[in-house]
């Protein structure tokens, strides 16, 4: 992951996309997280943000159903970065 200045921008543009799933999968791979605590990390993620309780239950429930139908990937097809939108 890139570091972070007391601005909270992305110092090392090389290694931080921005992305979100990007940030998932490289505290994945650099902390040893397992696909259940990412969920928990999304989770709280979604419990803690500000918008009202009716929007909040529906990103929770999008995130349930998208994790009772996700599969890992096999493992050896290696994590490619999303390209950027121009």
């Amino acid at each position: 992951l890139g570091r972070v200045d007391a601005a909270s921008r992305a110092l090392d543009e090389a290694t931080y996309d921005g992305f979100v799933a990007s940030n998932y999968l490289y505290a994945a791979r650099d902390c040893g997280l397992t696909a259940d605590e990412c969920v928990i990390l999304a989770r709280n993620s979604l419990e803690a943000c500000f918008v009202d309780g009716a929007t909040k239950a529906r990103y929770v429930e999008r995130l349930r159903a998208y994790c009772d139908g996700w599969r890992p990937a096999p493992r050896d097809e290696p994590f490619e970065r999303p390209s950027r939108a121009p």
